[in-house]
């Protein structure tokens, strides 16, 4: 999906002889290869896990902000926000 996406703006595939390509995650993930000193090695230990397509069961609306509020307010999208609550 990503390549077939950005067929002019891409990072490229995973290769080991290429120090600007992505890092392989899986057969279809990789990652960003500014990565590859603080994320990557802890992905390789399995002290770290990435979360694909996740988000809060109530949002419907698509809105990365009020997904980004839902998550770091700890508040249901429903009612009215208390952004003094210092849960974050």
């Amino acid at each position: 999906f990503y390549y077939q996406s950005r067929p002019s703006l891409q990072i490229a595939r995973p290769n080991p002889a290429d120090p600007n390509a992505a890092l392989p995650l899986d057969a279809n993930w990789g990652l960003h290869p500014a990565l590859k000193d603080s994320l990557y090695p802890l992905w390789e230990k399995r002290q770290l896990a990435f979360v694909p397509f996740a988000g809060a069961g109530d949002d419907l609306s698509r809105s990365h902000f009020e997904t980004q509020d839902t998550i770091e307010l700890g508040q249901p999208l429903q009612g009215s926000r208390n952004y003094g609550s210092g849960f974050m």
